[in-house]
């Protein structure tokens, strides 16, 4: 037992007005095992795949794939006096979202298993099996989208369904991929970064509730014009702007470690 090496862990938290210790909001330990009847400085743990695999998925899951959600649910009637790539702004749009959410998953994963292997899965750890399962149906998207049959077939709506409940399960799952993160401390995360992400949610929340009740209000408006709705637009603007500041607060936390 004596010759046995061990990895050191180390919290740091707070303790309230009676002095007694409170949840700890960071964690760390030591890059290798170490022996305990050994003296000398010791190394923390590699951190840099880490940060860079959870810059990757915020990008990946927190911004792009819910501006191409939130394009595609609400922006098919906008734009219909433009074009881009010759195609409807909203679908290019959503498509280049959802490719670069899925770039940078893969992305995500490849740091993470140069740092960690397949060990997280191989010990069950749910954020690892979480994360597998949302890469893996992201990769099924594109290839239900390239096998689509024509909008006038009589099976589109059966794709049109299995295109939403995929999409919907996959953001479902990044989202509870990153809290799972934060219910498990970790190197690079903190109860300000935990706080922030409930923020960022219930921002998601709450535009898709006010664009919904938005566009039930106009629903019974006549439209008089392919003009676009500035409103609609203007509303638009404001969510990927607050998602995006976020996501880019939330990448400031990770680097810094706060």
């Amino acid at each position: 037992m004596l010759t046995d090496k061990y990895f050191i862990l180390i919290a740091k938290g707070k303790v309230n007005s009676a002095n007694i210790i409170q949840k700890h909001t960071l964690t760390d330990l030591t890059g290798s095992a170490i022996d305990l009847g050994s003296y000398g400085p010791v190394a923390r743990s590699a951190e840099l795949m880490m940060k860079l695999h959870g810059i990757a998925m915020l990008v990946a899951w927190i911004l792009c794939s819910n501006l191409g959600v939130f394009m595609a649910r609400y922006y098919k009637a906008n734009f219909q006096n433009h074009k881009l790539l010759g195609k409807a702004v909203w679908f290019v749009v959503h498509q280049i979202c959802m490719y670069s959410a899925l770039i940078f998953s893969v992305l995500g994963t490849v740091l993470i298993v140069i740092e960690k292997g397949i060990v997280p899965l191989e010990q069950g750890v749910l954020h690892a099996i979480l994360g597998t399962t949302t890469l893996c149906l992201a990769f099924l998207q594109p290839i239900m989208a390239m096998m689509r049959c024509a909008p006038d077939h009589h099976l589109r709506p059966v794709f049109n369904w299995a295109h939403r409940i995929v999409g919907i399960s996959v953001l479902v799952l990044g989202w509870l991929t990153v809290f799972w993160v934060t219910e498990f401390s970790t190197p690079v995360v903190s109860d300000i970064f935990e706080y922030l992400t409930y923020f960022v949610l219930a921002w998601v929340i709450v535009s898709h509730g006010t664009v919904i009740m938005y566009k039930n209000v106009k629903a019974g408006e006549v439209v008089k014009t392919l003009e676009d709705d500035r409103t609609l637009n203007i509303l638009g603007m404001v969510y990927a702007m607050v998602l995006t500041f976020s996501v880019i607060a939330l990448i400031i936390f990770v680097i810094i470690g706060v």
